[in-house]
Formats: C-alpha cells, structure tokens, sequence
C-alpha cells in the first residue's frame, strides 16, 4: 500500500473522528436540556464503558490486562483521574453555556497551553510565526469570553472557567502522557478512562440523591452521542494517526466548530453574536497558523 493510499485513508478517518467529536456537542447538550448533569454523566459513561468493552472482546485485546504492570496502573490510575476532570468540566461547560459552538471554538484555545507548558516543561523551541498564531487564538478566545467588568464570578456563571481547566489539566495529562508513554491497546486506553468517569459519576450521582429516571429522548441523545464520542470519534481518530502526521491532523480538527456551528443552528436555532463568530473564526486561524508553521519547520532544507 503506498503513502498517498495510506494518508487517503488518514484524512478520511480524521474527517470522520473531527464529524464524530463534532455530535458530541450537540448530542450532550440536548440531553442536558432535560436531565441533570449527574444523571447525565452515569448514563453517558455507562453506555461508552459496556460498548468499549464489547469492542476489546471483539478484537480479543482482553488478554492485555495481564501484561500491565503495577507501575503502568498507577500511571492509568493518574489519566484516569486527570480525565476524570478534564471530562468533568467540559461537560459543565457544556451544562452552563447556552451555544455549543462557543465551547468548540473556545477549545482551539488548547495550543496556548500545549506551547506554554512545552516550553517550560519539554524544552521545546518555537518560531515567530508559532507565536503568532498563539496570539492569533489567544485574542480569538478573548473576543469569544469577553464581557465589560468581567470577573471571576462571571468566568464561572457563564461556564468559561469549566472550559479552561479542561484545556489546563487536558495540556497536563497529554504531556504525562507523552513522556510516561503506556504500551497498551487504544482500546484498554478508552476503557480506562471511561471506567474513572463512571465511578466518578456513580459518586457524583448517589451524592446529589437525583433519581436513575430520565425521559426516552434524553436516553436516545445519552446513547448516539456516547457512541459517536468515546467509542467511534476515538477509534477513528487512533486510526488516523497510524495514517496520518498529526499536524495534518489538527489541521483538520480545527473544522469540528464549523460543525458544531451547523448543528447549533440546526437543532437549538442558536448562532453566536457576529463578534462572537469573529473570535471563534480567529481561534481556528491560530491552530492553522501554528499546524502549517510546524510543517515548515520539519520540511528538509533543499
């Protein structure tokens, strides 16, 4: 098979993760228009666990457990937890603010974090033109969050601060990740995480007293975005790294809040504020301008 056929195939299954991740988003906010968030999180991670399960039967991966060692469960033990926040506060996010493509576009800030612990933490050098696509997003972000006399109760009302711990700890957990790398199937990856967010939501659960009841439209919505989500967005997105750079990759990634915009528009009947739509437009810049000035940076000298 050749290199053009394989990085076909990686663009079609970045495509497909981007489309997948993209649903996600609409899928979790219609459920939560009518269910709460602990009664969300119990069915949603519920519903990836037993599907993610199925699949490691499937592909006989079940025999993996055993070769992972006390230190390597430790290191899952800490994703586990990281993801468990990471999870946790997108999803309050996506509780509290109203259009769920100011969430999408307010994520591609997470290369501000990538580049800022980067360099502090991996030694890692970066351009100008880097630096100019970081501020490109930052300012994209500013513009989306921004409100007159903001302030951190603000942040936290209108659902801001959620998305940026997710980003900080997510930027936190990938380079633990990166530097304690686990060999294990993807697969037992997902599973992993998806079991510390259902313990995590059993707890959530119980503690609030909130009834296991929903409506069958919430369970519909819980299920085809937990299956869009965990389950096929992760597959896709595994398989297209083994076909694709990744900095092509992001670069298509970066199209998810031109979904998430449609389908806003679509099923809620929300745009955002044409500022708003500048800002979230100038985040997906900066990804562009920092995935392409990476490329330059790795193409041989002629």
């Amino acid at each position: 098979m050749t290199i053009e056929t394989n990085r076909s195939k990686g663009y079609l299954f970045a495509f497909l993760s981007t489309l997948a991740m993209s649903n996600v988003y609409i899928f979790s906010k219609s459920a939560l228009n009518e269910i709460s968030l602990p009664q969300f999180g119990f069915y949603w991670f519920a519903t990836a666990l037993v599907m993610l399960v199925a699949i490691m039967f499937y592909r006989g991966n079940s025999g993996e457990f055993k070769n992972i060692t006390k230190q390597q469960y430790l290191k899952l033990a800490f994703i586990g937890v990281m993801e468990t926040i990471v999870a946790g506060s997108f999803f309050m996010s996506i509780n509290t603010i109203d259009n769920p493509a100011i969430v999408s576009f307010l994520g591609n800030m997470k290369p501000i974090f990538v580049i800022t612990f980067g360099y502090f933490l991996l030694n890692e050098k970066y351009s100008g033109i880097e630096i100019l696509g970081l501020l490109a997003t930052l300012a994209g972000g500013v513009i989306l969050g921004y409100k007159p006399n903001m302030t951190f109760q603000m942040l936290y009302d209108g659902g801001i601060i959620f998305i940026l711990i997710s980003m900080l700890v997510g930027t936190i957990n990938m380079i633990f990740v990166r530097k304690n790398p686990i060999k294990v199937p993807s697969v037992i990856m997902s599973i992993n995480r998806s079991f510390y967010l259902f313990m995590a939501s059993v707890i959530f659960l119980f503690m609030s007293g909130e009834s296991l009841s929903i409506p069958q439209s919430a369970m519909i919505n819980v299920t085809l975005g937990s299956l869009l989500g965990p389950v096929l967005g992760s597959i896709a997105s595994y398989a297209a790294i083994k076909n694709l750079e990744v900095g092509r990759m992001s670069l298509i990634s970066t199209s998810k809040g031109i979904f998430v915009l449609i389908g806003a528009y679509f099923v809620f009947g929300k745009l955002p504020e044409n500022i708003q739509l500048f800002g979230g437009f100038l985040t997906i810049l900066g990804v562009v301008i920092i995935t392409l000035s990476k490329k330059l940076k790795k193409k041989p000298k002629q």
